[in-house]
């Protein structure tokens, strides 16, 4: 799976697919439930970069059920933020909010503050997208008060260029 996750991430989506594949034929025959939910979470994001969204969706909910049955929470918000994504890519600003929310909720009850960031700050583009300035603003401001606690820099660099989107479009400069 590490092979898979490294080609992922510089880009070479066939090789990345073909080592996930193995990954997952091999945690089966292992009987590693935890593990091919990883993979099939790690399958879900190729195709989600690829544009390919519903086989993103078919894999995510595998890997959602899976985690589900384990009772993997941090797992299931993984799953749920993902789905959210997708359905943003896709334009479908209610599902992704509700999916975000979800992982949202799951995240504040596992206490993990950087995943909570980061899907509030997701929460704030969709509601940007959809022109909600205000409620846009406010998840900024509030994952923003999160990463500056945390020192996540580049969490901070996001949420303070998307706090000047949010105001550049509503003519405050």
């Amino acid at each position: 799976r590490n092979l898979g996750v490294y080609n992922l991430n510089i880009g070479n989506y066939p090789k990345a697919l073909s080592y996930f594949q193995k990954a997952k034929e091999i945690n089966e025959k292992l009987l590693d439930k935890p593990g091919i939910a990883a993979t099939l979470g790690n399958i879900g994001i190729v195709y989600c970069n690829q544009g390919e969204y519903p086989k993103s969706l078919y894999h995510f909910f595998r890997a959602f059920e899976i985690d589900s049955v384990l009772g993997n929470k941090s797992g299931i918000a993984t799953k749920l933020g993902n789905i959210g994504i997708v359905y943003w890519y896709q334009g479908d600003y209610p599902k992704a909010l509700q999916h975000y929310f979800r992982a949202l909720e799951l995240e504040n009850a596992l206490g993990n503050k950087n995943r909570i960031a980061l899907w509030l700050g997701n929460i704030g583009i969709v509601y940007m997208d959809q022109g909600d300035y205000p409620k846009a603003l406010a998840h900024y401001i509030r994952a923003l008060e999160l990463d500056s606690a945390l020192g996540n820099k580049s969490g901070i660099a996001d949420h303070l260029g998307n706090i000047g989107v949010v105001y550049m479009v509503q003519g405050d400069y």
